[in-house]
């Protein structure tokens, strides 16, 4: 059974996995495409693919992964800019990621998205 938690440490803010033979190894945040919420839990999406439940709710992930990169677009996504390939022009606003998923972006969220995204180009 594999437990995840949260980490900062010196060099950035990183989601460490730790199986039962006690091996720690950390989780690159650049490596994470988007988190998405379920209940209680969050799924870490990966770019190699690699899927991660993190026993604890998206607010505090992002908390813990608070930088520009990473911006909450939906009540249930928290998606790495970096990661993003298109934003669409008109409603209902949505982004597409790398991996091909697109994403509803609401509307109560549109302004601090679009503006985040102003400033990293």
């Amino acid at each position: 059974m594999e437990n995840t938690f949260i980490a900062q440490t010196e060099k950035y803010s990183a989601l460490c996995s730790k199986v039962k033979n006690r091996h720690i190894s950390n989780i690159d945040r650049e490596k994470i495409m988007y988190c998405e919420a379920s209940r209680s839990y969050t799924w870490i999406y990966l770019v190699n693919e690699k899927k991660i439940k993190v026993s604890c709710r998206l607010n505090i992930v992002e908390k813990k992964l608070s930088s520009r990169e990473f911006i909450r677009c939906h009540k249930s996504f928290l998606v790495n800019i970096n990661h993003v390939i298109e934003i669409s022009e008109h409603k209902p606003y949505t982004i597409k990621l790398e991996n091909g998923l697109i994403i509803k972006v609401s509307e109560n969220k549109v302004e601090d998205f679009l503006e985040l995204i102003i400033q990293e180009l």
